[in-house]
């Protein structure tokens, strides 16, 4: 798609705005190839984190670690898989956002063209200026979500912290204190690779 785009681009056939119109239709096709890969990948993590949930299970059979680091690891595979889902819902939501925006330009230049009729062309503009505005409220839910979810996942690990003795009482109040700064924030992408790879060290042979 991208060589089609760019032959267009350098091309002479037809005018400045069917080519505008062609590359515009690609760049939709693009744009959804990368939603389709958004999925897949949302596949892929959750494939992982049932293993590492499976792994989980069979230690604490085994009776390789105690009852509470089972409750607090649970809790974390179980957290994360939240977390990525609403992440991957908020990415899905941008790259609708995108398409739609593409496809309102698109419908533009179609109803100025005389590809479509006029009261057509109104009625499909409506309807995707409607669900671009729909689409911001839910993404900002998913967002408030996500960044609940985010500070409580480690508000309770610096509890945890604190009862297995790897902080004192007076570092779990100063972190807390620290935390309560990032409140309202969603995880980074590093933060994201940095849980990933703590869980997968944990529970995921290697």
């Amino acid at each position: 798609l991208a060589e089609e785009i760019k032959n267009i681009r350098a091309g002479k056939e037809g005018t400045a705005q069917d080519r505008q119109f062609a590359i515009l239709e690609l760049q939709i096709q693009q744009e959804e190839i990368e939603r389709d890969t958004v999925t897949k990948e949302q596949a892929i993590a959750d494939l992982y984190v049932r293993e590492m949930e499976e792994n989980l299970t069979q230690r604490r059979m085994n009776k390789e670690i105690s009852a509470q680091e089972f409750s607090n690891e649970i809790h974390n595979i179980r957290e994360y898989r939240s977390m990525i889902s609403i992440n991957s819902n908020i990415e899905d939501y941008d790259i609708e956002s995108t398409i739609l925006q593409m496809k309102l330009r698109l419908e533009h230049m179609k109803k100025s063209m005389g590809k479509v009729p006029k009261e057509q062309a109104d009625k499909n503009i409506a309807e995707m200026e409607q669900t671009l505005s729909d689409n911001e409220e839910y993404r900002q839910d998913e967002v408030n979500e996500l960044a609940k979810q985010n500070f409580e996942y480690k508000r309770r690990n610096l509890y945890y912290q604190r009862n297995s003795g790897e902080i004192s009482t007076d570092e779990l109040k100063q972190k807390l204190e620290e935390l309560e700064q990032t409140k309202g924030k969603i995880p980074t992408k590093k933060e994201f690779e940095e849980m990933l790879n703590d869980l997968s060290e944990k529970h995921l042979e290697q």
